[in-house]
């Protein structure tokens, strides 16, 4: 058992020299339970002399707490109860040392200071109430920040993705009694709700804007056409973890954190290995169609052909094959129901066509050598490649 009161002392050798001697004083720092409360306890000067070292230390600390501990919300009684879980997991994994709020907690105060507003509420009063009065907004000039996909981050700034601000939406209705579900809007998640009888969307990120069935394909285009209010868009615990993953990975992909990002590809793993099976019981509900269209890969993400072994960039997709009605030859007929992604193929001037079965990430995570490459993605001053306005041609 690691002994707490050697820790000042491994504390003070994290900017040892000695190479040798820093690999041994983060394994024994590794060792004790309760890493980050503990260091919380040290005096400000000892730790704000190291606080780099001892970041990158409870970084590490908490990639691997988060990986071991992740299978809990699997087993959580309702679909709420899961999505909170797995969401306050995620925001003490990102905040690091700095979670000093819990999100549970936060959610609650919302939910009380809503009660203490209004003597009674609705799906209307609660999207003003948080995206007008507490004027949760979504983040601009910061969108691909990791931070936005933080729920405690997310409420303490104000600012987040669409998906996160509908997340809020849901959690602090089911507090209150007042129903909103998730909808897995294509680009541009947004939460449904039925009020006097009417179903809407309603736009958490941009204020709370309400959006009626025949006004959603010209606000939110919708990706092949699909821009009806379909119930088989709602989203449960598991598609919405699932797309935020998915924008985690790609967040930690473009700024450069390598470590982080595998982490969310290990986590998504998880999901799908969980709930790719049926439910044993309770009211966990596993929809295959659905879960096939939400894409595993985004615009930018290089992957690698799984028998081939080609590595490839993804400049679009499609949720489903696309292809004017003929299957590539030998594909079988169910491989046209799932994300289907166009790749420009390293070392040669070919595209690929391919659907996401036959897809991995690519292990190297290095450019590729394409003449198209500079045609689809512009590129930035630290030599990252992001994709740009210029459409796929269809």
């Amino acid at each position: 058992m690691a002994d707490i009161g050697q820790l000042p002392h491994l504390v003070s050798l994290l900017d040892d020299e000695s190479k040798t001697v820093r690999k041994a004083v983060v394994r024994e720092m590794m060792a004790f339970p309760g890493l980050r409360e503990a260091i919380r306890a040290l005096p400000d000067s000892l730790v704000n002399s190291r606080r780099e070292p001892i970041e990158a230390v409870l970084e590490e600390y908490h990639r691997e707490w988060i990986r071991a501990a992740w299978p809990e919300w699997f087993e959580f009684p309702g679909d709420i109860a899961r999505l909170e879980k797995a969401l306050t997991m995620l925001a003490k994994f990102q905040s690091g040392i700095r979670y000093r709020q819990d999100l549970p907690e936060l959610l609650d105060t919302l939910a009380a200071e809503f009660r203490s507003a209004y003597s009674s509420g609705n799906v209307l009063l609660l999207a003003k109430f948080l995206f007008q009065v507490k004027n949760l907004r979504g983040a601009r000039e910061t969108y691909h920040h990791p931070q936005n996909s933080n729920l405690v981050h997310v409420i303490l700034s104000g600012e987040g993705l669409p998906i996160s601000l509908s997340c809020l939406y849901l959690l602090v209705g089911a507090r209150l009694g007042i129903s909103v579900e998730g909808y897995n809007h294509p680009g541009h998640f947004m939460a449904r709700v039925e009020h006097n009888g009417r179903k809407m969307l309603v736009d958490c990120y941009h204020g709370g804007q309400l959006v009626e069935e025949k006004d959603v394909a010209v606000l939110h285009p919708a990706e092949n056409g699909d821009a009806d209010l379909s119930p088989d868009r709602i989203a449960n615990a598991e598609i919405i973890i699932r797309r935020v993953l998915n924008n985690l990975r790609r967040v930690y992909e473009l700024c450069g954190h390598a470590p982080n990002g595998q982490l969310m590809d290990d986590l998504l793993r998880q999901v799908e290995e969980q709930f790719s099976r049926p439910s044993s019981g309770g009211d966990r509900t596993w929809d295959p169609a659905l879960s096939k269209k939400i894409p595993r890969f985004g615009r930018g993400q290089f992957v690698r052909h799984k028998q081939m072994l080609y590595r490839g960039l993804v400049v679009d997709f499609d949720l489903r094959c696309d292809d004017g009605g003929i299957l590539p030859q030998g594909q079988p007929a169910a491989d046209r129901e799932q994300p289907w992604y166009h790749l420009l193929v390293d070392g040669s001037d070919q595209v690929s066509y391919i659907p996401e079965s036959h897809l991995e990430p690519d292990p190297l995570r290095s450019p590729i050598q394409h003449p198209l490459i500079g045609h689809f993605f512009t590129k930035t001053p630290d030599g990252r490649w992001i994709r740009n306005g210029t459409p796929w041609p269809k």
